[in-house]
Parts: structure tokens; sequence; C-alpha cells
């Protein structure tokens, strides 16, 4: 969407990534769900909801979480 274009312009005019290589989304999911801030097999994630509006979140699916690492891999 728009707002996604616009970070991701902001982001590489800054000169930060927007896409990642070398590293497989399954072995980042699986250490995610080691990650010491997991609780129940959930792991909190900080989501944009617009522009400057960020929202903690506990309920992302991990299969969901692998679909958008394989999406922004190289």
């Amino acid at each position: 969407g728009e707002v996604a274009t616009r970070q991701d312009a902001l982001l590489q005019a800054v000169g930060l990534p927007t896409r990642f290589s070398g590293i497989d989304p399954r072995e980042s999911v699986d250490a995610l769900r080691h990650d010491k801030k997991a609780r129940d097999g959930r792991v909190p994630f900080m989501l944009m909801r617009g522009m400057g509006r960020a929202e903690a979140c506990h309920e992302v699916p991990m299969d969901t979480v692998l679909e958008i690492l394989r999406e922004i891999q190289e």
C-alpha cells in the first residue's frame, strides 16, 4: 500500500535496508520462538498501523511471519 511504499522510500533515503539475504526465513522464525520475550509460543511485535502509529501485538501467527520474511528476501 501507499504507507509501505512511503516507508520503504524513507528507509532507503537514510541508507537502511528494506530487503535481506543470506538468512533462511524458517531459521529466523524458529529463533523467534525461543526469544526471551516469547510467552506461550507467542512473540511480541511492534506493528505499524500508519505513519507514526505503532502498536504492540502478541497475536501474529508464525506462518504469517514466515510468509512476510519470504516476501522481503532478496
